[in-house]
């Protein structure tokens, strides 16, 4: 859905944001991030607006008196088919474990700005009349044949809304929130379904810029399993994104920009490679752009659906802290005469940035102390904190690097873990 996502800088463990104004229906409102500007990741995100490749080599060929072919060559033995087919073979296999989204609101059903419920609640007044009305839509993947889908976290923001998901088959079914992932634009659903058709999730690890690439979603949100294909354009882009609609915006680093036609409502869908497997999530477009989309890499979401799967919740690694990424802030870096890393600010009573008793504290972590690394490793725009805790699970003991008072020093701590 077209929502406000969560503002930045992000406590590790910080909650979803609070829903914003409900949209009139006829509006049109559907799931997307826009980003305004695109950028490489040796130079960083701009601010803007929220909307595995296979492992066998794989080489187009072309003759003159036939269309492109593929030539794969799968365990020894080779296997030449026509692009087109290739791709129609993807979404035939694919398209039946893509599901539409839709959400749906109690809307004030007079129109009166001053009859929405959120005002008169906030204000005290008696609750006018209002009734249930569809305010937007997106796109998910089952992941298992009990019903776990996969989306956008942006698309199932709001903790008073409904949400209905429709099949391929055109079958509907009231979904349930499983878990948001507190850190990254990812989501699970659930429906109650037996031996619902699933996908299989690929390696986002080894893509290859100029890789072909199929998307499926529910296009405009009314039309559902629209297929477009093209290449991935770019990797590791770092943007900056927020709604399109004003509010808070995410930081999302390493994400795959690819051509192919990304439209409003298919966010959460599957980014396929030519063998059909999920090599990322679609998630955001660019302003006043053609055909410049993103997708989050599968493997950013392989740890959520692991724990979801086993667990039923998304179990996170914590350190217990508010910081900001400098990297995005001109002052904090000649300030501090470093580029890259996550500054903890000076917090106040009611919102300490270095939360008592956490494991940060514990292991003495100061406000305006800067990270700069874990176990070694740097903590810039391409490698956020959030995504190097995922590297360690809950409870583990790791080394951070933190700048403090010009000096560096080595800070031993127990991650924490929190459950979302």
């Amino acid at each position: 859905m077209d929502d406000d996502t969560q503002q930045l800088p992000a406590a590790v463990q910080t909650p979803p944001p609070a829903p914003s104004k409900t949209p009139r229906w006829g509006l049109f409102i559907v799931a997307v991030i826009i980003v305004s500007a695109v950028t490489s990741a040796a130079v960083g995100g701009v601010v803007g607006y929220l909307a595995a490749s296979t492992q066998d080599p794989i080489v187009v060929t072309t003759s003159s008196d036939a269309p492109a072919d593929i030539v794969r060559i799968l365990d020894g033995d080779t296997v030449v088919v026509q692009e087109e087919s290739a791709v129609i073979d993807v979404v035939e296999r694919v398209s039946p474990a893509v599901v539409s989204i839709i959400v749906s609101q109690e809307v004030s059903s007079s129109g009166g700005p001053f009859d929405d419920p959120r005002f008169r609640q906030f204000f005290g007044l008696p609750s006018g009349e209002s009734e249930l009305q569809q305010v937007g839509g997106g796109t998910g993947f089952l992941i298992s044949e009990d019903g776990v889908i996969l989306t956008n976290k942006h698309v199932v923001a709001e903790d008073n809304a409904q949400y209905e998901v429709i099949t391929n088959e055109g079958e509907s079914f009231e979904a349930t929130v499983l878990a948001r992932d507190p850190t990254n634009d990812i989501a699970v659903i659930k429906i109650d379904i037996e031996n619902a058709p699933t996908v299989e999730l690929g390696d986002s690890s080894a893509l290859q810029v100029g890789q072909r690439v199929v998307a499926i979603g529910n296009a405009l949100g009314q039309f559902g399993n629209t297929v477009s294909t093209g290449v991935i354009s770019g990797i590791s882009r770092s943007i900056t994104a927020g709604s399109a609609r004003g509010g808070g915006t995410d930081e999302l680093a390493n994400v795959i920009q690819t051509d192919s036609a990304i439209n409003p409502g298919n966010s959460g869908g599957p980014l396929l490679d030519i063998s059909g497997k999920v090599i990322g999530i679609n998630t955001a477009i660019a302003q006043n752009a053609q055909n410049i989309g993103f997708a989050l890499p599968i493997n950013d979401a392989k740890a959520d659906v692991a724990s979801v799967l086993e667990t039923g919740k998304i179990v996170r690694p914590v350190v217990g802290i508010r910081f900001i990424p400098i990297s995005s802030v001109a002052s904090l870096q000649a300030e501090l005469n470093r580029d890259s890393g996550a500054f903890i600010p000076v917090g106040t009573a009611n919102e300490p940035t270095v939360v008592p008793d956490g494991p940060a504290d514990k292991a003495g972590l100061r406000e305006r102390d800067l990270i700069v690394k874990i176990d070694g490793e740097p903590v810039d725009a391409d490698h956020t904190l959030p995504n190097l805790l995922l590297e360690h699970p809950p409870e583990s003991r790791v080394t951070l690097t933190v700048l403090r008072g010009g000096k560096e020093i080595e800070v031993e701590i127990t991650l924490g873990s929190a459950e979302f």
